[in-house]
């Protein structure tokens, strides 16, 4: 899993972000965003793209210092944000069979 230069407090002031119903400690970045996980997370090269028997689309996982990104890639080549805690980062890593 590849670790990302900035961090979840940085990226709250970078994009406008909204609570997921139901998943307390991650947010939604409002709409689809044709930013790019690398340019968001600031690394050098693109993340992994994973799959997930329980997600629709493929995943980008990204860990931060202080939470961590997944963004899952649109079949257009747009990205859903999300952005979490550490804590909440961990649990829907497991929800999604993805453990780092």
């Amino acid at each position: 899993m590849e670790q990302g230069s900035k961090t979840r407090e940085q990226l709250l002031t970078e994009l406008s972000w909204r609570p997921i119903p139901g998943c307390p400690g991650r947010l939604v970045h409002d709409g689809l965003s044709e930013r790019s996980v690398e340019d968001l997370a600031g690394l050098a090269v693109p993340p992994k793209v994973r799959s997930s028997a329980v997600a629709r689309d493929p995943l980008m996982i990204v860990q931060l210092s202080d939470g961590g990104l997944i963004s899952y890639c649109k079949p257009d080549g747009r990205y859903l944000h999300t952005l979490a805690t550490p804590e909440a980062f961990l649990r829907k890593l497991r929800q999604l069979g993805c453990e780092p």
